[in-house]
């Protein structure tokens, strides 16, 4: 599940050279670290990314950037990622949106994959009106819609994660039903399971709970924690079925606001390609039945395990 010039492939030749351990690496020459994003955290899970120079470049430089804007794209250079990160930050662009339409753009033939330097350079004119620039900041089905490609990879209007729905369908069926679209944040299952449309629905219920109560998915709390902090800083008597009647109320509340703001039934699908197109690698398409799909938007029978689920992002 690594994006390839935009999602057609799933492995990148240069994987290694943008991977994670990279980053760690470099602390040692460059100086950076790891460390936490607010006071008081004992996670640390943030880092702080240098540039060859010892100087600051970035914070924090995540999987999905690397990703969206390094393999899906074919660049391999770590330190243009990490300048192209610290340009989303400073222009208020999301890097997984960006990312993936810089990809849609590449595909156009508006600029060549793996020109790093190029992307950058273009990132730096968002702010300047340049129109490639701008269209690109506007997102993945602008820029796809705008410039005539057929493989947009977006639900709901957003850009599709770094987690691929075609190999992970739980994942896929989160993307399809959750009221975000295609939000890795909303329920990501990254192991095999027996009923994905129950994983789907589970791990949607346990994440809207946990970000509803102000904890950090990295955190990873799981529902039974949460349920004892909330009866513990509230004085409240929550049952294991009432948090959970919590979650399913947010997304239920979430889903009306989306049928009323004009998004159909229709908008609960991956795009017709990812159902068709397998993945070169594996073979994968997103081969669940629509019927599948609608059986997250009827909460189901209560069961004791998703007090231990984790929220997950």
């Amino acid at each position: 599940t690594l994006p390839t010039k935009n999602r057609r492939f799933m492995q990148f030749d240069k994987a290694m050279d943008i991977d994670g351990a990279r980053i760690i690496e470099n602390f040692e020459t460059r100086g950076g670290g790891m460390h936490h994003c607010m006071t008081g955290c004992i996670v640390s899970c943030s880092n702080v990314v240098h540039g060859p120079d010892g100087k600051y470049v970035t914070s924090a430089l995540e999987f999905e950037t690397l990703a969206l804007m390094g393999s899906n794209c074919e660049i391999g250079s770590l330190d243009a990622i990490a300048k192209m990160d610290r340009l989303c930050d400073e222009l208020g662009l999301d890097t997984i949106e960006t990312g993936g339409a810089m990809a849609v753009a590449m595909e156009a033939g508006k600029l060549a994959w793996g020109d790093d330097a190029a992307t950058v350079a273009l990132l730096e004119t968002v702010d300047k009106g340049a129109e490639l620039a701008v269209d690109i900041a506007e997102g993945v089905v602008h820029t796809g819609k705008k410039y005539g490609v057929e493989r947009i990879p977006a639900v709901k209007g957003q850009g599709v994660p770094a987690w691929e729905p075609r190999t992970l369908k739980a994942t896929g069926i989160t993307y399809c039903t959750s009221p975000m679209g295609a939000d890795h944040t909303a329920g990501l299952i990254v192991m095999p399971v027996p009923d994905a449309a129950r994983a789907s629905q589970d791990s949607q219920i346990v994440n809207a709970v946990c970000d509803s109560s102000g904890f950090c998915q990295f955190q990873q709390p799981s529902m039974e924690e949460m349920r004892v902090y909330f009866n513990a800083m509230y004085g409240l008597e929550l049952t294991p079925q009432d948090i959970v009647q919590y979650g399913w109320r947010c997304l239920q509340d979430e889903w009306a606001f989306n049928r009323k703001a004009g998004l159909g039934e229709d908008t609960d699908a991956l795009p017709d390609w990812m159902n068709t197109e397998a993945i070169p690698s594996n073979g994968a398409v997103f081969d669940v039945p629509r019927e599948e799909l609608q059986r997250v938007f009827t909460l189901m029978e209560f069961n004791e395990e998703i007090m231990s689920l984790r929220a997950s992002g």
